[in-house]
Formats: C-alpha cells, sequence, structure tokens
C-alpha cells in the first residue's frame, strides 16, 4: 500500500506540473484581452481553471488506469459518486488534486485515503496556482515595461 500511496502522490505533484504551462498561458491570454468586462473575466477565468483542474486530475487517472479498463471504468463510477471512498466531493464544482488522489487511492486499494495527504496536496496545489499567478502578472508587467 506504501508503494501505491506514494506513486500516487508523485502522479498528483506531476499533473500540478505538468499542466500548469497551459494554465499560465490561458490566464495571461485572458488578462490580455481588450475591453473585456469584469463578470466575463471572470467567468473566462473560472473557464480555465475548472479545464486546468479537470486536466489535472485526468492526468492521474491517465497514468493509472488504460483506457477503457475495468479501472478507468470503477474510477468514473466514483468520479459520479465518490461516497464509498470516504468523502463527500462534488465533481459539479472545481476540485483540487486532492480529490483526485482520495479517488484513485481507493480505486487502486479499496481502502480510505487519509485525509491528511489530501489536504496537504489540496494546499500544494492551491499554493501552485497562486505562484502561477503571480508569474503570470509578473510577465504581463515586463511586457508592458517593454512595450
Amino acid at each position: 500500500m506504501f508503494f501505491a500511496k506514494r506513486r500516487l502522490q508523485n502522479y498528483c505533484i506531476l499533473a500540478i506540473h505538468n499542466n500548469m504551462r497551459s494554465f499560465r498561458n490561458r490566464v495571461i491570454e485572458l488578462m490580455q484581452q481588450p475591453d473585456i468586462s469584469e463578470d466575463q473575466l471572470e467567468k473566462e477565468y473560472e473557464y480555465i481553471m475548472r479545464a486546468y483542474l479537470d486536466d489535472c486530475i485526468n492526468y492521474v487517472i491517465n497514468q493509472i488506469a488504460p483506457p477503457y479498463s475495468k479501472m478507468q471504468r470503477k474510477i468514473l463510477s466514483l468520479l459520479i459518486n465518490a461516497s464509498p471512498c470516504g468523502y463527500d466531493l462534488d465533481f459539479d464544482e472545481p476540485s483540487y488534486i486532492g480529490s483526485a488522489f482520495a479517488i484513485c487511492y481507493y480505486a487502486v486499494t479499496g481502502r480510505i485515503a487519509d485525509a491528511a495527504i489530501c489536504v496537504q496536496l489540496n494546499h500544494y496545489h492551491a499554493n501552485k496556482i497562486d505562484e502561477a499567478l503571480i508569474k503570470c502578472d509578473i510577465s504581463l508587467e515586463q511586457k508592458e515595461k517593454n512595450a
């Protein structure tokens, strides 16, 4: 079980990093749009964030479950109803990587994931998103100075 837990944690961290460049690029493109209303900006940002979080979760799933496999079907059923894995997860709302860990851990081991690990992964994920947004701001400021 230790190796399954460690491998899943690594996949979660890789998912965060491997999808971050695309997230940053989308945010920068959004921030450079002229004449966009605050409401539209917020909606577009929510869309970008949801896409990024979904990409992260899909990355983890694809690492442990080949397409059309029994494992993938099990994970997809947990995405619809996550209560067997011991957590009240709502995938109609954007979810951080700790949710992917909880579901995949349960699918692989049949055990409920340690909540502390899920929270730790969520905090790490949120921190990396914050860092990316700061980098976006810096990048845009530098572009404005050079223009």
